[in-house]
Formats: C-alpha cells, sequence, structure tokens
C-alpha cells in the first residue's frame, strides 16, 4: 500500500497549502481536506473550540476518521500495479 501522509495542528499554520504542495509530488494523489468534510454536516456543526465542547470533540473525532478512511480507501484503488483507478 501506498503511503499516507496525515497532517493536523491548530487553524491557520499552512496545513492546506502544504498538504496541496506534498500531493503535487506525486504522479497520483488525493487531498482530502478535513475542512470539507466538516461542512458535509448540514445541521448541528459544532467546530473544533465551539460550544459544547464534548460535541465539538466528538464532530473532529468522526471527521480524522473519515479522513482516514478515505485516504486508506484511496491508497488501497493504488496500491495494485494493473489498478485501473485514477484520479
Amino acid at each position: 500500500m501506498p503511503d499516507v501522509w496525515l497532517i493536523s495542528g491548530i487553524p491557520g499554520p499552512g496545513k492546506t497549502t502544504t498538504g496541496r504542495l506534498l500531493a503535487a509530488r506525486f504522479p497520483r494523489s488525493a487531498f482530502i481536506e478535513g475542512d470539507l468534510l466538516q461542512e458535509w454536516l448540514v445541521n448541528g456543526i459544532v467546530w473544533p473550540g465551539d460550544e459544547p465542547a464534548a460535541e465539538s470533540e466528538r464532530q473532529m473525532s468522526l471527521n480524522v476518521r473519515n479522513q482516514c478512511l478515505l485516504a486508506r480507501s484511496y491508497a488501497e484503488a493504488a496500491s495494485p500495479p494493473s489498478s485501473t483507478t485514477w484520479w
């Protein structure tokens, strides 16, 4: 399975920029932006650091889990040399 990179940190240090630049260095790559996944929540969204804190943490854990599941799915699709899945 190809490498999967997970970049995390506080808001504002350049995670998105770094992730996009890193992904651009590979012939086949995917970039999964956690903020965009968070926006998939239609109602009841609680951003990191907002109240209620327990719900914010629960949503963040779900977000990270979904990022990892998506990353694994892309990595598994890329690993066989005869793969016809391109992104």
